[in-house]
């Protein structure tokens, strides 16, 4: 009997070392909403949202520029899509998944490295909000150092012009070969399975 209360008791405490580590985590992110799109989300400390370019909302770490740095992390919500229609980057996925983001159905294009490591990410919510319409997606990417047959990515200009792109030939399959930043991936997964649709 002895035996069975000091068990339960260290479980006990087990349980709440786990809860606070949680919860210490937790405080650690800080809460973004926006009432014009009914939306909220959620993003670590050492990050920040920008809305410069609104209606796109952007989110990357304090300090950087990833509108004149492409290999930098961000994501772009877009609840309208882009009033040029500009879509994204090529068709060359290599994953296709159907899932839920806080009850709502989303598709998920994963681009993945020639190593076989998702480096950028298009989010189609097929449920959204009320100001929200069916152009809406999420462009993700993580920090990398990522190369192409025709040049590395750095160096092409924040139009995603220069004369190595321009003069690539790109054949099926092919895909970008290098380093990710693993960590930027799993914190932007954990910022977009965060937002959620006021109801």
């Amino acid at each position: 009997m002895f035996k069975k209360i000091i068990i339960s008791i260290i479980l006990i405490l087990l349980l709440g070392v786990v809860f606070f580590i949680f919860n210490k985590n937790d405080d650690n992110w800080q809460d973004y909403g926006n009432e014009e799109y009914d939306f909220t989300l959620r993003y670590p400390n050492g990050w920040m949202v920008e809305e410069e370019l609104y209606p796109i909302i952007s989110i990357h770490k304090e300090g950087e520029d990833p509108k004149n740095t492409p290999h930098l992390s961000s994501i772009l919500i877009m609840p309208t899509g882009l009033p040029t229609g500009f879509y994204g980057y090529s068709d060359d996925y290599i994953l296709n998944n159907e899932d839920k983001i806080n009850g709502k159905s989303v598709s998920i294009y994963a681009y993945i490295t020639e190593e076989g490591i998702e480096h950028r990410w298009l989010i189609d919510f097929n449920e959204f909000g009320e100001h929200w319409n069916e152009e809406n997606y999420i462009l993700a990417s993580t920090e990398s150092n990522l190369i192409a047959k025709c040049g590395n990515i750095s160096e092409l200009d924040e139009n995603y012009n220069s004369e190595e792109y321009e003069s690539c030939v790109w054949e099926e399959g092919e895909r970008f070969s290098g380093e990710v930043n693993e960590g930027d991936a799993s914190v932007i997964k954990k910022i977009i399975y965060s937002l959620r649709f006021l109801e």
